[in-house]
């Protein structure tokens, strides 16, 4: 059996209606997926957050720290140094 042109030109239509139906599928899939996958993490992120925060404060308040104990651990250096060429044990 021959198809007409115009029975032709349906299965043709009807076989990119399919073609784009599962695409349309896959793709919601995908952008279920991607929003359960967002929910979860900011859920994690709003757990996570106090204690971020925290080590932030803490990393720049050692910022501060860490000038301030090299200081001192430099002075002590230099100090006994001085004693040991100054002060005869």
């Amino acid at each position: 059996m021959t198809q007409t042109i115009a029975e032709r030109r349906t299965d043709t239509l009807r076989a990119h209606d399919e073609n784009i139906t599962d695409r349309l599928n896959r793709i919601e899939d995908m952008l279920l997926k991607t929003t359960e996958m967002l929910t979860r993490h900011v859920a994690a992120e709003e757990q996570i957050k106090p204690a971020l925060e925290e080590l932030i404060t803490l990393w720049r308040g050692s910022k501060l720290v860490l000038p301030i104990l090299a200081s001192v651990v430099i002075a002590l250096v230099g100090v006994l140094t001085w004693s040991k060429d100054h002060i005869h044990w």
